[in-house]
């Protein structure tokens, strides 16, 4: 159902975490996010999700958040402003570990951002400047709502790739700057869980589980998901595309 992409021609910081913390979360990320439906291009959104991962471990402490970029029209420190804000890398909840890096585009980190832009009354529009192959479908509806929000003229500005989940957050700004050769795009929803049972038996390995709830070991690693378990969560795949739709024809 997920099309290819067409080509169209300072927040006040947090406490710092340790490095070992930001590798365990980083990688529980990358598990748990291939279990949830993103607004992703393919293969793109894989290889940013494992750089992203791979970063996080090699970091020490988190940096604070970096505060809002501003462009003054008068004068450097005075005078009108323009606040820019970047969306690099996969979509995600939470808080970058180095955003620094823009290593993800982590939703509470642009939210504050955002949230800093719209109560500065020397800020008067917003650039935000997309270059994501998108994420996650609550993170990238947040952001949006955010900007619909927003109450501030809003341009968005296409990098080298605004697909998918980024094209979802662009649908809610006034105005789209896009390169020619930018690829955007993607409108659609996917999400895949991982199977391995039959690699579990030739190994010998066989799991005995114990559940309350029948739905309790949907999308298990160790078995086939049933006919029903597909079309419930093929429902619910529909649903996310349904909205999506919805936002790019309202944007």
């Amino acid at each position: 159902m997920d099309r290819q992409p067409e080509r169209s021609n300072e927040i006040p910081g947090r406490p710092a975490n340790t490095g070992g913390r930001q590798a365990l979360w980083a990688l529980v990320g990358v598990a748990a996010g291939m279990l949830l439906p993103v607004l992703a291009c393919g293969l793109l959104f894989a290889l940013f999700t494992l750089v992203g991962a791979v970063s996080g471990m090699a970091s020490g402490p988190a940096a604070p958040t970096p505060r809002v970029q501003q462009v003054h029209v008068r004068g450097p420190l005075s005078g009108p402003a323009v606040a820019i804000i970047e969306v690099n890398g996969p979509i995600v909840n939470g808080r970058a570990p180095l955003p620094s890096l823009n290593e993800v585009a982590a939703a509470d980190d642009i939210l504050d951002m955002l949230a800093d832009a719209r109560r500065d009354p020397s800020i008067k529009a917003v650039v935000l400047r997309i270059n994501s192959p998108g994420g996650g479908v609550v993170p990238s509806d947040r952001i949006h709502q955010a900007l619909q929000e927003l109450h501030k003229p809003v341009v968005v500005v296409m990098e080298d790739l605004a697909a998918s989940g980024g094209y979802y957050i662009a649908a809610g700004a006034d105005y789209i700057i896009a390169n020619p050769a930018t690829l955007t795009g993607s409108i659609g929803v996917i999400s895949t869980f991982p199977e391995a049972s039959q690699l579990f038996d030739k190994l010998g390995v066989h799991f005995t589980v114990i559940k309350s709830g029948e739905a309790k070991d949907f999308g298990s690693l160790y078995r086939p998901m049933t006919p029903e378990e597909q079309a419930y969560w093929q429902r619910i795949i529909d649903e996310a595309y349904a909205r999506f739709v919805k936002v790019v024809a309202e944007g």
